[in-house]
């Protein structure tokens, strides 16, 4: 998968604390701290916006905890910014001489120290985390499913629009991450790991994330999330992951083998790839991507479309129809013995345990 989108806002279905007053709020921001003066570094208007709104917060009488990343040892593990307002500096990765884009491979140790610090606390001691920039997004995600409360976030900016009108110079926000959800299976089964392995090997374990199985409410999230969903079975009974995907509106592509034709529509819901070779995948990858953003859109609107023939009810009538048909070909092949002649069977079984009593056998 190909993540371009931050985690989408969630709002709980009935309010925290019955009249869902906020008590204390979780704000990440990773990549940059408050306490960083505005126009140097990664620090700019998105630490004002930090810093305002939390101060603005503490005076309506909310506690407010701001988690970013240690970038010294001179930081203390925390400080206060106001009454009411603590920096938590969060240990991941060396202090210096990372930039935003090396950020990616620190965010599992950035979790686990927000993780932490919210341990040492009773349950439900947060009712909301905000998360700030995509980075702050993809912990936020987590913490929002390990500790149950609502995930609010703030994309600051979004790639595509950043990369589309880049100064001269400027390097572009990072895009082509790649999620892989699920285990082994198969062949696989052999090296559980390999995977893994293969993207060390080729230095991109900062841009591939690996996830366990996921439930369904996960996998929704993770469907929308992706600019696409890649499929590269080497057999594929239904394609129903292709199906998913595109249920949610994210084309699909796919390699054109067992059920996966049928699953995408080729050109319209997606892209079905002959074989596997690496190079012809890139480039089906790399031109749905770079499609016209119109273009894309109605890829994604026919997806929907292809899908819903996909329904579970559409499923049952076609099995009801297959099962008709089957009871009208069996009655055709196999006709029913007429009732006289059934009767027949009958009464031979009866003449034999006549003869077999008159001749002292229990029948």
């Amino acid at each position: 998968m190909w993540l371009d989108v931050v985690p989408r806002v969630v709002i709980p279905a009935q309010p925290r604390d019955g009249a869902g007053r906020v008590r204390r709020v979780c704000l990440l921001s990773v990549h940059t701290s408050p306490l960083e003066q505005p126009g140097t570094g990664d620090a700019g208007g998105m630490n004002v916006y930090v810093v305002q709104t939390a101060l603005r917060m503490a005076r309506r009488g909310i506690a407010v905890e701001i988690f970013t990343r240690a970038t010294s040892s001179e930081h203390a593990p925390v400080e206060e910014l106001a009454p009411g307002v603590l920096v938590r500096h969060v240990v991941a990765g060396p202090f210096e001489g990372l930039g935003k884009n090396d950020l990616p491979s620190q965010l599992c140790a950035f979790t686990a120290g927000v993780l932490r610090a919210e341990a040492r606390h009773e349950p439900g001691w947060y009712d909301v985390v905000h998360s700030h920039y995509w980075l702050s997004g993809q912990v936020g995600w987590l913490a929002r499913d390990r500790w149950g409360v609502p995930l609010v976030h703030t994309a600051h900016t979004l790639a595509r629009v950043k990369n589309a009108a880049l100064a001269d110079g400027d390097p572009p926000e990072p895009r082509v991450r790649v999620m892989v959800a699920g285990g082994p299976s198969g062949s696989g089964l052999a090296a559980p790991d390999g995977l893994m392995r293969l993207a060390d090997e080729l230095g991109i374990t900062h841009r591939v994330t690996f996830l366990p199985p996921q439930s369904r409410d996960q996998l929704v999230d993770l469907y929308r999330a992706a600019d696409l969903v890649a499929v590269p079975s080497y057999s594929e009974s239904f394609g129903l992951v292709a199906v998913e995907a595109q249920a949610c509106g994210t084309p699909v592509v796919a390699a054109a083998v067992g059920g996966l034709p049928v699953a995408v529509r080729d050109g319209v819901s997606g892209v079905l790839v002959d074989g596997h070779d690496p190079a012809e995948w890139a480039e089906a990858i790399g031109g749905l991507l770079d499609r016209d953003p119109d273009d894309r859109a109605a890829m994604s609107a026919a997806a929907v479309a292809h899908a819903e023939t996909f329904s579970w009810d559409h499923t049952v009538d076609a099995l009801l129809a297959a099962y008709g048909r089957a009871i009208a070909e069996y009655a055709r092949t196999h006709p029913r013995v007429p009732e006289r002649d059934a009767a027949a069977p009958a009464a031979a079984r009866r003449r034999g345990r006549r003869w077999s009593r008159r001749r002292g056998v229990r029948a």
